[in-house]
């Protein structure tokens, strides 16, 4: 049986080292940039715990060493609850539908997908890390730091990736049912912010709880509960288990911890395994139940017979259909719904005096209402026909001109974008006192910034169209290409802002050339005519993008179609 699971993964290897010998060599060249960069942070990290860690005596070793421990530990721990949340789909190595009629072990596939889902990027990156830790802690508690300390790594990561393999499997089977989808997609959000403001809460709570504001108030309210909290709360256990070790007090807790992690993991990994062969078993297939006669209803004009004032009546039913496949979309309401949770956050937060009450620490506010939409929804605005699909084949049958589908695209999203810049800007009025001038220099650079969005799209989304997909089980299988793709689409987003990002800094700065000349209203000049620039540009650019879009709808037909799950 094993030398079958070994020719399977085998045979899967050399089908992801085909598909990635057809990746194009920028694709490995910014996968270099990412992978070094990752190298210095991790080595930036380990350099910085190595030296933490030779700071620690053992005769004084409680509780600043428990404190340094579980501190290394809630940090790996907040950058994988990161990565389960950027990634929630659950990616197998091995599909199960297409080996459950072959004589191969299943428990061997689930087990071999489930150490191929462990070998992630923040797995590799915390070795480094691991490695300058433990030897900051070697020359006072010996050289047996450094297998206990891999060990307790190990059985660790084992039992946090046994869970979160179990939770993404399932709430990927949840979010098959459309009422579960949109739950889900409500919940992501709030998960997502909660998890980014998680440190001020509990330095919000721990100042107000102890009885100074010094860190010295802190570390003393905290310690009498170290202990007590290791103890109980599961994911403080490798941090207890190797304070123990190191401190030779209670030398049990180091072998208990690691049975209990791998109990646990064993817990973990065998719910997974059932939850997953029920699923491709068919035992969560929902069965549909006969509909309920219903009284008819007065039969409504299609959404695309509405018609828009100052669009031709092709262009009008076009934005009508666009807007309503954007509005659908549930990873359009999932990028809707976190700016929308994060306002109403940050708004608690500054009331309760989390981030201070002083002017400067509210001076990102009005650049972050701007600049974070078309960050935010950029990957829509570079690919502007992923969610097609089929529906691209309708539109290559129309008669309509072809450039009249780029201005279709762009208006329908156009509600979306602009909507959320005027919600931020909204909450960025209780937040501080923003000048009036500052609010419309922030809507005149947001027409700005969408019209250069949209430009510089209409021509990335012909060039390099790619799917995106709504299946909710599995992510695409072309993990790279989405990896560059977004790394490209932050790069590009950044250079756009730039020049928004002057004009504000105009109008903060105000150079005396223009005060003196034009007064006040000098200082809109620069984004006045930055925007009426760009809106020149998008419609003199336009026609060509609807030409080439013309030469090259067929290939965007087959590569939206040839890209599967």
């Amino acid at each position: 049986m094993l030398h079958r699971s070994w020719a399977l993964f085998a045979l899967k290897w050399t089908m992801i080292r085909r598909s990635l010998e057809r990746t194009h060599y920028s694709g490995y060249l910014i996968l270099l940039v990412l992978f070094l960069l990752g190298t210095l942070a991790s080595l930036g990290i380990g350099f910085l715990l190595y030296y933490l860690g030779s700071l620690v005596e053992k005769d004084k070793a409680f509780p600043a060493l428990l404190l340094l421990l579980d501190g290394v530990v809630i940090l790996y721990c907040f950058f994988y609850a990161w990565g389960l949340l950027l990634e929630l789909q659950r990616t197998d190595l091995i599909d199960f539908r297409k080996i459950l009629l072959l004589p191969i072990s299943l428990p061997a596939v689930f087990l071999i997908n489930f150490m191929v889902s462990l070998l992630g990027p923040l797995f590799l990156f915390s070795i480094p890390a691991l490695t300058g830790l433990l030897w900051g802690l070697r020359p006072h508690m010996g050289n047996g730091i450094f297998p206990a300390g891999f060990l307790m790594a190990l059985s660790f990561a084992v039992m946090l990736g046994a869970w979160s393999y179990y939770l993404r499997g399932r709430l990927a089977i949840l979010m098959e049912h459309p009422r579960h989808r949109r739950l889900i997609f409500m919940l992501l959000p709030i998960g997502f912010i909660f998890l980014a403001q998680l440190p001020a809460i509990i330095m919000q709570v721990a100042s107000k709880n102890a009885p100074g504001r010094t860190s010295g108030a802190l570390l003393s309210f905290i310690e009498p509960h170290l202990i007590s909290i290791n103890q109980a709360v599961p994911f403080l256990w490798p941090a207890y288990g190797l304070w123990s070790v190191c401190t030779r007090e209670a030398l049990w807790v180091f072998p208990a911890s690691i049975v209990a992690m791998w109990l646990v993991a064993l817990l973990g990994l065998r719910m997974g395994y059932v939850t997953t062969l029920r699923h491709y078993m068919g035992t969560y297939a929902s069965s549909r139940t006969a509909a309920s006669v219903r009284p008819k209803r007065k039969m409504r004009p299609p959404i695309t017979a509405k018609r828009i004032p100052f669009l031709a009546e092709d262009t009008s039913a076009l934005v009508c259909g666009f807007y309503t496949s954007f509005s659908r979309h549930p990873h359009v309401r999932m990028l809707l719904l976190m700016p929308i949770c994060f306002g109403l956050f940050v708004l608690f937060m500054h009331y309760s005096g989390a981030y201070g009450n002083t002017a400067s620490s509210r001076a990102w506010i009005p650049t972050a209402c701007l600049l974070w939409p078309f960050i935010n929804f950029s990957f829509f605005m570079f690919n502007i026909f992923g969610i097609d699909t089929f529906s691209f084949q309708a539109l290559q049958l129309l008669p309509a001109p072809r450039y009249k589908y780029l201005l279709a695209k762009n208006i329908a999203i156009a509600p979306i974008v602009l909507g959320l810049v005027s919600f931020f800007i909204a909450v960025s009025l209780f937040l501080a006192d923003v000048p009036g001038g500052i609010i419309l220099l922030s809507f005149l650079l947001a027409i700005q910034l969408f019209l250069l969005f949209s430009t510089i799209g209409n021509f990335i989304s012909i060039k390099f169209p790619h799917r995106l997909h709504r299946d909710a089980l599995r992510a695409p299988g072309r993990r790279l290409y989405m990896v560059i793709n977004g790394f490209a689409s932050t790069l590009l987003s950044t250079l756009l802002i730039i020049p928004a990002l002057l004009c504000l800094l105009v109008y903060r700065y105000p150079p005396r050339f223009l005060t003196h000349q034009h007064g006040t209203w000098g200082l809109f000049l620069p984004a006045f005519l930055l925007t009426i620039i760009t809106a020149i540009l998008y419609w003199k650019t336009l026609p060509h993008a609807g030409d080439l879009l013309t030469a090259e709808e067929h290939l965007i037909s087959v590569k939206l179609l040839g890209d599967r799950d």
